[in-house]
Parts: C-alpha cells; sequence; structure tokens
C-alpha cells in the first residue's frame, strides 16, 4: 500500500493571499525568497498582506537564495533565521526557494540534537536519514509557489546542491512538510514563456513518473492523469496567452496536484545527474530522461501507459512495447513543440563534446545517490551496468 502525506491547510484560489491576515498568532515572519520576487514586487505583496493585520507583524527578508541551493546558502539563513527568532518561516517564490526554506527549518530541528558535519549525510539514503526523520521544527511554515511546475510548497523533500560532492541530492522529513500552502493562480500570470515552459514541462515529467511508476495507485493515477489532461491542454494557452487566467489556473492546479498525489519522480533521480554534471536546465533533463522511462516501464505498466495514451491521443497497439514506444514519441513530440531539442543537441550547445559511454559511466554514482533510482521496474539499482545502460537508451533518444 502507497502511503502520502500532504500539507494541513491548502488555499487554492485566486486572492487567497489574503489568508495570511487571517493566520493566528502571527508577530515575527522570516520570509525566505531569491532576489528576483524582491525586484518584482512579490515579497512587497506578501508583506502588505501581513501589516493589514489587527497586530503587528515584523518581517525579517532573507533573498540570497539561488537556483538549486547550497548548504553554506542554507547555513546563512539557519543564522540569520535564529537571530530574528521569527515564530512563522514564509517561503515565496519557485523550488528553490521552496526546498530553502524546508531546509532552514529541518536544519535547525537537527541542529537542537547534534551537530551537522556534511548534510548530505541527512539525504533520503544517507547514514543519517533517520536523524533527519525525527527531527522536529519549532516554527510554523508557510510556502507561497509563484511558478506553476516544481510543487515544491507541498513536499516534505528538499533538493539542495552540494559543493563537496558536486551533485544535487535529496534529504526528507515530516519536519518540512509545510503547515499552510497557499496556492494563488494570480501569482503566476504573466510570467513569460521561458520560465512557464520549463515549470509546466516539470510538473509534467512529475506526472508521467507518478503514472508508471511502480508507487502508483487508483487513486494517484486518477489525479496524476488529469493533471497530464490539463498540462496537455493548457500549457501552450499560458505559453502563447501569459496573462490568461483560465490557463495559469488550470496549470496551477495541475503542478500542485502532481505533487500532492503521492507518486515517486523515479526519472529525476537521473536528471538530478545531468543537471548536476552538465548544468542543463532542470525540466530539459527531467524530459529528456521520460521517453526512454516509459519505454523502461512498458511491460510492467503497460495498463497505466495505455491510459496514458488515450489522454494524450497517442495510438494503441495492444503490445506492450509499441505501445510505450508510441506514448514516448508522442511526448517528445509535445516537449519538442516548445523549442526543446535533443540531449545530444543540448550537450553540444553546453560545450560538452562527450561520447555516448562517457556520459553514462558520468551519472552512475550520482544516480545511485539519489533514493528514487530505487524505485524503477525493472530494478536499475542493483546493478551499475542497469543504470549505464538506461543512460546510453536517453542518450541516444532523438
Amino acid at each position: 500500500m502507497q502511503w502520502f502525506k500532504i500539507p494541513e491547510k491548502i488555499y487554492f484560489e485566486a486572492g487567497s493571499i489574503g489568508y495570511l491576515e487571517k493566520m493566528p498568532d502571527i508577530e515575527r515572519a522570516f520570509i525566505v525568497t531569491d532576489e528576483g520576487m524582491v525586484k518584482l514586487g512579490y515579497v512587497d505583496r506578501i508583506i502588505y498582506h501581513l501589516r493589514k493585520r489587527q497586530k503587528h507583524v515584523h518581517c525579517e527578508i532573507f533573498s540570497e537564495v539561488e537556483s538549486d541551493p547550497s548548504f553554506d546558502t542554507i547555513k546563512k539563513g539557519v543564522e540569520q533565521m535564529n537571530i530574528f527568532n521569527p515564530d512563522v518561516i514564509i517561503a515565496i517564490g519557485g523550488g528553490s526557494p521552496m526546498d530553502a526554506a524546508k531546509a532552514v527549518g529541518l536544519i535547525t530541528g537537527i541542529r537542537e540534537m547534534e551537530e551537522i558535519k556534511d548534510l548530505h549525510d541527512y539525504s533520503a539514503i544517507g547514514s543519517r536519514s533517520a536523524v533527519a526523520a525525527k527531527a522536529k521544527r519549532s516554527r510554523l511554515l508557510i510556502t507561497i509557489p509563484t511558478t506553476a511546475g516544481t510543487g515544491a510548497e507541498t513536499t516534505q523533500s528538499s533538493v539542495l546542491t552540494s559543493a563537496a560532492h558536486g551533485m544535487k541530492y535529496s534529504f526528507m522529513s515530516p519536519a518540512s512538510m509545510a503547515d499552510l500552502c497557499i496556492v494563488d493562480p494570480e501569482f503566476t500570470i504573466g510570467m513569460p514563456a521561458a520560465p512557464t515552459i520549463h515549470t509546466g514541462l516539470d510538473a509534467l515529467a512529475h506526472c508521467i513518473e507518478g503514472v508508471v511508476g511502480i508507487t502508483t495507485n487508483e487513486y494517484s493515477q486518477m489525479i496524476d492523469l488529469e493533471c497530464i489532461r490539463k498540462i496537455w491542454t493548457w500549457l501552450p494557452v499560458a505559453v502563447s496567452d501569459p496573462k490568461n487566467v483560465r490557463a495559469r489556473e488550470e496549470m496551477a492546479w495541475a503542478a500542485h496536484n502532481a505533487m500532492t498525489a503521492g507518486g515517486s519522480a523515479n526519472g529525476h533521480a537521473i536528471a538530478h545527474a545531468i543537471g548536476s554534471k552538465y548544468h542543463i536546465i532542470h525540466a530539459m533533463a527531467c524530459m529528456y530522461t521520460i521517453p526512454t522511462v516509459i519505454r523502461h516501464f512498458g511491460e510492467a505498466s503497460h495498463e497505466a501507459i495505455v491510459r496514458l495514451a488515450q489522454v494524450i491521443n497517442a495510438p494503441i497497439y495492444g503490445d506492450a512495447e509499441k505501445d510505450a514506444d508510441s506514448v514516448a514519441e508522442k511526448v517528445k513530440a509535445f516537449y519538442k513543440s516548445f523549442g526543446y531539442t535533443t540531449l545530444q543537441e543540448t550537450l553540444k550547445e553546453k560545450g560538452y563534446e562527450i561520447s555516448c559511454d562517457e556520459f553514462a559511466e558520468s551519472l552512475i554514482d550520482f544516480t545511485l545517490d539519489d533514493f528514487k533510482s530505487r524505485v524503477w521496474n525493472p530494478p536499475i539499482h542493483e546493478s551499475r551496468e542497469a543504470v549505464k545502460e538506461v543512460c546510453r537508451k536517453i542518450y541516444n533518444e532523438k
């Protein structure tokens, strides 16, 4: 039986940011974000609603979060937060501020039990993962996404970058789950085409991996398939018409619910490795893995792939391999319609002249370091050669 957990309270509607005015017992708010959110005025909107409350809220802003935040950044956030001593942490922005805020709260809880020497030890498969699972967070956590893609606002995991290990890695704890998640689609209206595409396709990767993966169930599959239907219909509209309110609402719904359904994004294990090694945009790395993921799960997840084919209108032949190929090619056509090319072309654009075997070999250790590499069927984590073979196939997708 699959388990899943979502925030205790989720407000989803246009204008739901106003709920900040009604939250009880908030006096000191620590806002975790990036410089872009400050410059674009999103943080001012948060502060406006906090200061409309009957009791004045003191605010401290930590805006040093970079893309794929590092442990050093998180440590700075922890130090600044501890000096300020808030009663609530508020994350505002895309996936990186969400992950940073969750990490700041979790690290504070771990430090109450022991000194942290290397945060990587507390990753999902690290030697101290059990300690992270027991950590408590002493402050409320509110997450407010401004993109429709990562779904990080609703999960109990964070993805950080380790300079020491040279990789992205995931760690998780119930202490990282938000107490309140506010999804206000108005925050995404007008987002430029490029981030709309990248975040939308990241959400699509979550959904597809959730449908074909081994952790799927009737509940999660029903939600993921509906999310795919919405993304397939409304992402092109959101890209061509950035101020289309309906498109933004539908994409926000899809991105958020893709991560509340409890699926495990297995392809992300390799996508994170590609991003770490070759600095390719996360959504691109995710989409480049998806066709191979679908083909890999073709036999084990045939029924689910047939349902996916029906949603995206891909031909069905009644043969597991042919049906998987049909869906994989349909997905490739979809992401290429937004200007994505192939992995090999993207690697060359980045200045990497690398053979198929060199590419595959370079990803093995990073992939095996990610707990999501353990949820493939047939399994890949039991053999370095199995990981390498999957990476070869990803490299050769046209």
